[in-house]
């Protein structure tokens, strides 16, 4: 293979990683950049690249990713990352390693919160001295969750001024999709594999974040969304503890870099989310479920083996029909802080997609982060530095524009009347 690729596919013949290969394959610039795929599995690769009838052109790379020596060598034939290939507690470390090193972008679609915050503390200074941007999350963890958190305070600044603060921030999300057997493997993985001591460090307030700020709203059995008519009622969502984290490091980074100061979402900032259900009773039977499977897989290894050989080893995926049908209505509302010049002001955010957001449309996510990455001078003061950012922090409205041009993705933004 002579000269870079532009963008390197670790995983791609996993589930997700198919259709991040089936996405930039048919992506609307295609012509503009190449990409290599990456696999364990040579008869996999051929497979892959015989069922989406790819371009003999497309490097096809074996790869081990436990061999650290390997990675350093295939990472340094790309520019942009997209890594796939988890969980990443197990098999992430090696690749953004090698990325920092070597100023490389990176992206993923980890939900793990631990792993995060040992990236975060082993690689965000030395990304930032490579100029390697490295965004953990591209997906439905947490793309939908940062961004209308963000459009919100965006919209209040626009209103009030650059120097307003902002307060309660809520999200509701409504969904429907599918789980492949990789997301279950990775929740897993957290509760066999990870120090009990690491995990509920990675849950404090503010963990991943590099500024301290105001103590997040505790886990309820019952959620609703204040501000808006009729009221919304919701349960615990399993996702909530990562985005959460995402958010409040969006809101750190903001606050702590001069270049990005104008749009700070001040320190009394806090944020919640949870998952809409239909009535009262629902929400709260949705929590108690949820947090007792939780619980279950927490305290007891028999009840993970079970959980492993019966459910993880024998999901395999949504069909397509499913993924075509799935969608995902995102709701934020955040508050400003009043003063002397502005009573309370409310913001809310709409983000609407269209098919199953967990992998669909986490590929179309994935794919729009990896080709904004070929260009930075569009993208925030942070990206042009580099360092273990979010997808806030590191795209800002660029991320808005491509995705809303796929035609998958609609965002409303505007101030409540009260």
């Amino acid at each position: 293979m002579s000269g870079k690729t532009d963008i390197l596919v670790i995983g791609a013949t996993g589930f997700t990683g198919h259709l991040v290969t089936r996405q930039l394959n048919n992506h609307r610039d295609r012509a503009s950049f190449t990409f290599a795929l990456v696999a364990r599995s040579r008869s996999k690769l051929a497979a892959l690249a015989a069922d989406l009838d790819l371009s003999a052109q497309i490097p096809l790379i074996t790869l081990d990713v436990t061999q650290v020596d390997d990675v350093e060598k295939v990472v340094k034939t790309t520019k942009v990352v997209i890594n796939t290939a988890g969980p990443y507690w197990l098999w992430g470390t090696p690749v953004v390693r090698a990325c920092a090193r070597n100023g490389i972008h990176y992206i993923d679609i980890s939900g793990e919160t631990p792993w995060i915050k040992d990236i975060i503390d082993e690689f965000d200074y030395l990304a930032s001295k490579t100029h390697s941007v490295i965004v953990p999350s591209c997906g439905f963890d947490s793309i939908p969750s940062d961004l209308s958190a963000y459009l919100s305070v965006r919209t209040l600044k626009q209103r009030l001024g650059l120097n307003v603060e902002t307060a309660r921030s809520v999200t509701a999300h409504k969904f429907q999709g599918g789980i492949s057997g990789g997301t279950l493997r990775t929740l897993y993985t957290h509760f066999e594999m990870v120090p009990r001591q690491k995990a509920i460090a990675s849950l404090q307030d503010h963990a991943l974040s590099p500024a301290s700020g105001a103590a997040s709203p505790p886990i309820k059995i019952l959620y609703s969304m204040p501000y808006v008519t009729p009221r919304i009622f919701g349960s615990f969502l399993l996702m909530s503890p990562i985005n959460r984290s995402m958010v409040l490091r969006t809101r750190g980074l903001l606050e702590v870099n001069p270049s990005m100061r104008s749009l700070k979402y001040g320190p009394e900032f806090n944020y919640e989310e949870f998952l809409v259900a239909p009535n009262r009773l629902a929400g709260a039977i949705m929590s108690l479920t949820v947090l007792a499977l939780g619980f279950c897989l927490s305290a007891s290894s028999t009840v993970r083996w079970l959980f492993k050989r019966l459910v993880a080893d024998n999901v395999h995926g949504p069909s397509e029909k499913t993924m075509q049908e799935g969608f995902l209505k995102t709701t934020n509302v955040t508050s400003s802080v009043p003063s002397s010049t502005h009573p309370e002001t409310v913001a809310k955010t709409v983000i609407r997609i269209r098919g199953d957001p967990g992998y669909l449309c986490t590929s179309v996510m994935l794919t729009e982060s990896a080709i904004a990455l070929l260009d930075t001078s569009k993208l925030t003061p942070l990206a042009k530095q580099g360092g273990v950012l979010t997808s806030v922090s590191a795209f800002g409205d660029e991320l808005v524009t491509r995705l809303e041009a796929t035609g998958r993705f609609e965002f409303e933004t505007n101030i409540l009347e009260t």
